[in-house]
This record gives structure tokens, C-alpha cells and sequence, in this order.
């Protein structure tokens, strides 16, 4: 298993107010009609992270989080606490080489949790990460040893998963009481993979 990207600490955030962003573009003709468009294949989400539902020890560490990743310039994998697990996922054969990609119920790429994931072979019975395929933490794209047959069938029987994240904007430091007069939070995004 690669993974070079941090994990957001503390994933997932026990309390967030999510909006699901599909980067729609709007054009307006002459004629008064519009037309909505996007170039993604799936939506990408937004968090904001109140601090008044933070503990005073959590937001040191999303304080230093925030400083190591140098604020949004840093990219890393985040538990979206609404959604981060599969009870029956899909994959997706890369073809042509011996990769393949974890699909949530949507058919939307997700990336494993490393140790949390199940995969399961008709022929083969459950893989384990490290000896019949290795995972990139990173990318998501798993590496398979074992060559699939045409008569097999793999499945993932569940995982959980990351969303690659940053930090959208600055970060306002200040004391617990500015937190909770003015209810500040830390805004972050997904990214495409």
C-alpha cells in the first residue's frame, strides 16, 4: 500500500454541514433560454466544520492539520461522515492492465480505506490487500496479483472510504469565545481524483 496524502484527523468529523456541489456552469442565450451544464462525473462536496461543535483538543489539532497541509495549497483523504461506507460495491476494470477501481452504489470511484475493504472472487473466495492485490491510498487504483479469470466474478462486499480533500480558504484563528460568539468554522473541499 502506497499513500503519501494525510488522513484527516479524527475521520470521520463527528459533526459537519455538507453541500453537494456538481460545478454546474449556466449559459444564457439571446432568446431568454438556458441551458445547465457540468464536466463532472460525479458530485464533489463541501464541509464546513463549526467550532462551536468542536472540543477545545481537536481544534489544536485541525489548527495544526490546517498548517502542515500550508492551508489549501495541501491535498488529503477525508471521511465524509454522511457517507464513507459501501455495503456493496462495484469495480471497474481498468482495461488492458492488471488495475481496477472501487465503484460506490452511485458507480461513483471511491477510494478504500486501507484494512476496511472486502473483496470477494467467485473462484477465489475474499482477497487480502498486500498478497492478492495492493492498494495506492493515494489514487484509490488497486494493483491485482492474482490474474482474474474470464469465469470470475469479483465483488467488494463493503469498504469504507476516503474523498481527497482541501482546505477551501484561510483559517481564522482566535480564542474559544470568538469561536462561539461568531460561530467560525473551517471550510473544507473535495477534489477530483
Amino acid at each position: 500500500m502506497t499513500n503519501s496524502l494525510s488522513i484527516w484527523p479524527a475521520s470521520p468529523m463527528p459533526v459537519l454541514a455538507r453541500e453537494i456541489d456538481w460545478g454546474e456552469t449556466d449559459t444564457m442565450f439571446q432568446t431568454g433560454r438556458a441551458q445547465t451544464s457540468t464536466a463532472l462525473s460525479q458530485p464533489l462536496m463541501r464541509w464546513n466544520i463549526p467550532f462551536t461543535n468542536v472540543m477545545s483538543a481537536d481544534r489544536r489539532q485541525i489548527y495544526n492539520f490546517y498548517m502542515n497541509m500550508k492551508g489549501p495549497v495541501g491535498r488529503f483523504l477525508m471521511m465524509d461522515p454522511d457517507d464513507f461506507h459501501v455495503a456493496s460495491a462495484g469495480i471497474s476494470f481498468i482495461t488492458g492492465v492488471n488495475t481496477f477501481l472501487g465503484r460506490n452504489e452511485f458507480g461513483h470511484r471511491v477510494i478504500p480505506a486501507s484494512g476496511h475493504i472486502n473483496i470477494v472472487t467467485v473462484l477465489s473466495g475474499t482477497l487480502t490487500n498486500g498478497i492478492d492485490y495492493t492498494l495506492d491510498q493515494d489514487t484509490g487504483i488497486m494493483t491485482y496479483v492474482l490474474t482474474p479469470s474470464a469465469t470470475d466474478s469479483w465483488s467488494v462486499q463493503s469498504t469504507d472510504f476516503f474523498r481527497k480533500c482541501k482546505f477551501a480558504g484561510g483559517y481564522q484563528d482566535a480564542s474559544p469565545r470568538v469561536w462561539s460568539t461568531f460561530n467560525i468554522t473551517v471550510k473544507v473541499e473535495e477534489v477530483t481524483i
